[in-house]
Parts: C-alpha cells; sequence; structure tokens
C-alpha cells in the first residue's frame, strides 16, 4: 500500500510540473506591427484609450503571487499583457533601413505603381508608366525593401524567443497591419491576391 501511495505520489508531482505554452502573442504583434509601420512611414500613432487607474493591491497579495511561482499543479503560462521586443539592434538596424528606403518607395505607393501584398510585403502593381531604367531601379527597390521586411519578421520571432514557425503567423499579422495602415487612394492586395484600391 506503501508503495503504491509513494508512486502515485511521484507521478502526481512529475504531471505537476509540466507547463504549457501554446500562446502565440497576436494582440502584442499587433501592437508591435502598428508601432513599427508608423515610425517607418512617418505617421503619428493613433492615441491608445484611456486606462483605468491602477488598483492598490490588497495587503498580502505580493506574497500570494509570490508563492503561486512555487504552487504545484499544472500551470499555463499566458501571457495577457504581453509585449514583445521590437527595440534589439539588429531590429533597429532594420527599421532605420526600411524607414530610409520607405522615402525612396513612397512616390511609387502615391502614383499607384506599389502597393501593400496579402504577406506582408510590397509589390509592384502596374509599372507601365515607368521608363525601363525606373522599373529596373524600382525593382532593386521592391527586392531590398521586402528581404528588410522578412528580416525584421524574422528577428522579431528569433527576439521574442517564439521560434521560426511563428514567422508566417508575424508575417500574416504584419500584412494585415500594412494593409490597414495603407492610405485612401493607395493599393493593396486582398487575401483573394486580387489589386484592390483603398
Amino acid at each position: 500500500m506503501r508503495k503504491l501511495f509513494v508512486s502515485t505520489l511521484a507521478m502526481w508531482l512529475i504531471a505537476s510540473c509540466v507547463t504549457v505554452n501554446v500562446y502565440f502573442p497576436a494582440a502584442a504583434a499587433q501592437k508591435a506591427a502598428d508601432a513599427i509601420i508608423n515610425d517607418i512611414q512617418g505617421t503619428a500613432p493613433a492615441q491608445p484609450p484611456e486606462q483605468a487607474p491602477a488598483q492598490t493591491p490588497k495587503p498580502g497579495s505580493w506574497l500570494r503571487d509570490k508563492l503561486r511561482q512555487f504552487s504545484l499543479g499544472a500551470s499555463v503560462a499566458v501571457a495577457a499583457e504581453m509585449d514583445l521586443q521590437i527595440s534589439t539592434p539588429a531590429i533597429k538596424a532594420v527599421r532605420e533601413s526600411l524607414k530610409a528606403r520607405y522615402a525612396q518607395l513612397r512616390p511609387y505607393f502615391e502614383s499607384g505603381v506599389l502597393g501593400n501584398t496579402n504577406n506582408g510585403l510590397i509589390g509592384i502593381r502596374d509599372a507601365s508608366s515607368l521608363s525601363l531604367k525606373d522599373r529596373a531601379t524600382l525593382t532593386t527597390l521592391v527586392m531590398q525593401q521586402n528581404r528588410d521586411l522578412q528580416t525584421l519578421y524574422e528577428e522579431i520571432a528569433k527576439a521574442n524567443k517564439l521560434g521560426p514557425d511563428a514567422v508566417p503567423s508575424l508575417q500574416k499579422i504584419f500584412a494585415d497591419r500594412w494593409r490597414a495602415h495603407a492610405r485612401p487612394g493607395r493599393w493593396i492586395q486582398n487575401d483573394d491576391g486580387k489589386w484592390v484600391q483603398k
């Protein structure tokens, strides 16, 4: 009987130490995307909604929170209030590169030559009005910008230890946010791949 009790207790202790982390920080990724897009495009961020005043912690709550770290039982890692790290040296460097190149690309967005794609990159929509030399220059700029955008998504995943599997999810969130930030009259690619004017 004692052997059964000890083995049951050991199994329970092992099972209680399992931490399940299946959370992708979509809200934090959207917030990070908005901040980065505003920075690259040089637009003012939207004013955040007013927050409720912070509540005074109840006596003993600090101790309870600390003791919870050592509690037995399965725990689920949840990052409801998580912010993504978007200011590592690598991310800062790629953001500066994107921002500098965006100034060169802006006229092409405004004239309808370029648009935001459904995969978080940019695409040449209609270059028929450009000379061959200008097309070649634009093609190079677009390739460089898309390379940096892809690097940005990978670096955000890396900096936040999300793993390479999170890059497509980050890229999709950024694609949605790039299209949401597009000014009226600009071209965006819908989820079906069709170009539409916003």
